[in-house]
C-alpha cells in the first residue's frame, strides 16, 4: 500500500480487511496513519472478524468462535477510530486496554481515513451500518473453509 501510495497520485488503496486478530490496533493505526500521510489521504481502512481457519492454522493464532472474534473487533475498531482523533486514548474492554495512548503520527484525513467493515452475519452488519463509511456484505462462512 505505501508503494502504491507514493507511486501515484489518484489512486486508493487500501487491503480489502485486516484481520483484526494478526494486529494490535496500536501498531495498525500508526501504520495506518503513516500510509495515510503518504498517501495524502487515499487510504481505506478495511477491517473484519476473521473466518478462514486455514490462515490461523497455519499462523499459530487460535481461531476464537465467532462471538469472541466480533466483540474483539468492535473493541478494535473503535481504538482505531480514537486513536484517529486528537485527543490521547484510553480503552478499557475485554481485549484491548491501552492508557493515555496519543495517536501518532496523525493521519493526513481529519479523523481519520474511511472505514469498510466486512462480515456476514446481523451482529456484524448491524456494527458496520453503524459505524463504517462502507459495508462489505460477505457470505457467512461457519466452517472457517470455502465450500459449498
Amino acid at each position: 500500500m505505501a508503494t502504491a501510495a507514493v507511486l501515484t497520485t489518484t489512486l486508493k488503496v487500501g487491503a480489502l480487511v485486516f484481520d483484526c486478530d494478526y494486529r494490535h490496533p496500536a501498531v495498525l493505526a500508526r501504520e495506518l496513519a503513516s500510509i495515510d500521510v503518504l498517501s495524502e489521504g487515499r487510504l481505506e481502512v478495511g477491517i473484519s472478524a476473521g473466518w478462514k481457519k486455514l490462515d490461523y492454522d497455519r499462523s499459530g493464532i487460535p481461531m476464537d468462535a465467532p462471538k469472541v472474534r466480533v466483540d474483539r473487533m468492535i473493541e478494535h475498531t473503535k481504538i482505531l477510530k480514537a486513536l484517529f482523533s486528537e485527543e490521547p486514548v484510553t480503552f478499557a474492554g475485554e481485549h484491548y486496554r491501552i492508557t493515555d495512548l496519543p495517536g501518532s503520527p496523525r493521519p493526513y484525513t481529519p479523523g481519520g481515513p474511511p472505514f469498510i467493515i466486512g462480515g456476514g452475519q446481523p451482529r456484524v452488519l448491524r456494527f458496520a451500518g453503524a459505524i463504517a463509511d462502507i459495508v462489505g456484505v460477505n457470505a457467512s462462512i461457519h466452517s472457517g473453509e470455502i465450500d459449498a
